[in-house]
């Protein structure tokens, strides 16, 4: 797969960026991601939960897949990746599976892929200090991306809970991206004047300390770009103070919360009404709505994860893997049984 383009983040912002304007234009078919989980959604926290993600997705790609992944607390404590699972594609016609493959690298890439997106349209265009919460997988895959899309981009800090794993990253990072990336010791000094924020912390050792719960108002500059995708939450007068709260898909997100039979999403003591979410960023990417206006205070971006990402990703690697002769052919069977 990383011979095939896994990694690629220049790929996968293209590839992710089509994928947003297909879903928002009516280009793909994306049903509700089906979770499975041992009790309600703070069992999470506990135990963990498995995803069925399926999506068909039209345009040039015109395939069908479903991602099949596990965040599970257990496979961490022993040393293994939090996030284990496969990708399937089929011939969107015949239904016939194309390929089968890894779908955590899928998974961490078009993640970032998006949080890079919103950068691009969302973000100030002279945007130089990036900071990053929670330094773990997807603390690597933003910050490869946030190089990508930043021309102006000189510093990236990092706040972990894990220290030394911060530390880590920040050496690596320094040393993969060229760019001057420190390890600091508090979410606020993270914070302070940095031009985008991602928040990126996930169960269940997520980097945010019992004394520093959200992420306050007076930490963030103005017109800051804030990508969100997992760890604190923001305080309620931040949110109260941005100017556009831009979604990758409010339906599935309030779905995803268990909240899609009330008018929001409620996490902890943070709650979303309809009314204020401005849209989709592949409404923005399709020219639907604008994209950052002057006189635009802070821009959050709120994610996710949807299915047509990863099977549009999936797909290219496919591709690619294809024309490159990768890839081990297995055989479903000879002969049909027809009983």
């Amino acid at each position: 797969m990383i011979r095939a383009g896994a990694i690629d983040c220049k790929m996968a912002l293209q590839v992710i960026e089509e994928a947003l304007r297909l879903h928002s234009t009516g280009g793909d078919i994306l049903p509700f991601k089906v979770v499975l989980r041992w009790g309600d959604i703070a069992s999470e926290e506990v135990r963990g939960h498995i995803n069925a993600m399926p999506a068909y997705v039209g345009g040039d790609l015109d395939v069908v897949g479903i991602k099949w992944i596990g965040g599970l607390p257990e496979s961490a404590k022993r040393g293994q990746p939090l996030l284990i699972g496969i990708q399937v594609l089929n011939d969107a016609h015949t239904g016939w599976p194309l390929a089968i493959m890894d779908a955590g690298l899928i998974t961490s890439v078009r993640t970032a892929a998006v949080a890079g997106i919103g950068i691009k349209y969302l973000a100030q265009k002279d945007s130089e200090i990036v900071s990053i919460i929670g330094t773990g997988v997807e603390g690597r895959s933003h910050a490869m991306m946030a190089k990508e899309v930043l021309p102006g981009l000189r510093e990236i800090r990092g706040f972990d809970i894990r220290r030394e794993v911060c530390s880590e990253w920040a050496k690596q990072m320094k040393e993969k991206l060229g760019v001057q990336t420190t390890s600091v010791n508090s979410m606020e000094e993270a914070l302070r004047n940095a031009d985008v924020i991602f928040t990126c912390a996930g169960f269940p050792r997520g980097p945010v300390p019992p004394e520093s719960q959200r992420i306050k108002n007076v930490w963030v500059k103005p017109g800051a770009f804030i990508g969100r995708t997992a760890g604190p939450p923001l305080s309620s007068e931040l949110l109260g103070r941005c100017s556009k709260i831009v979604v990758d898909d409010w339906q599935q997100i309030k779905h995803r919360f268990d909240q899609h039979s009330n008018p929001g999403m409620q996490l902890g003591e943070w709650y979303l009404r309809d009314g204020q979410i401005y849209g989709q960023l592949g409404e923005i990417i399709s020219g639907r709505l604008r994209a950052r206006e002057p006189g635009d205070d802070i821009i959050v971006l709120l994610t996710v994860g949807l299915g047509t990402e990863d099977t549009a990703l999936a797909y290219r690697i496919y591709r690619n893997a294809m024309a490159m002769g990768l890839g081990t052919k297995a055989t479903l069977w000879t002969q049909p049984v027809m009983l």
